[in-house]
C-alpha cells in the first residue's frame, strides 16, 4: 500500500494433542517495519474443526495484535 502497510490473508491448520484438526481464515494488516525489521500485525478471523469434541469452537472468531520479524536470514549448509 501508499503507506508500506500490507494488507494480510491469514489461512491455518493446528492439530490438537489428541490429533484433532482446526482450521482458520482470516484477513489483517501488517504496518511498515521499523529500522530493525519489525512491523506491529493485526488480524482477525473464524475457526472452524469437523472434530465432534471441539465443535463449539465452529464459528468463533479470533484476533490477534503484535509484531513479526520481517527480516529474514537464511544460511546453506
Amino acid at each position: 500500500m501508499a503507506d508500506e502497510s500490507a494488507t494480510l490473508t491469514i489461512k491455518y491448520l493446528h492439530m490438537s494433542n489428541k490429533g484433532e484438526f482446526i482450521t482458520g481464515i482470516g484477513t489483517g494488516t501488517q504496518m511498515m517495519p521499523n529500522q530493525r525489521g519489525i512491523a506491529k500485525v493485526t488480524a482477525e478471523g473464524t475457526v472452524w474443526t469437523s472434530a465432534p469434541r471441539l465443535s463449539h469452537l465452529n464459528g468463533g472468531k479470533w484476533k490477534v495484535e503484535g509484531k513479526v520479524n520481517t527480516i529474514c536470514i537464511f544460511s546453506t549448509i
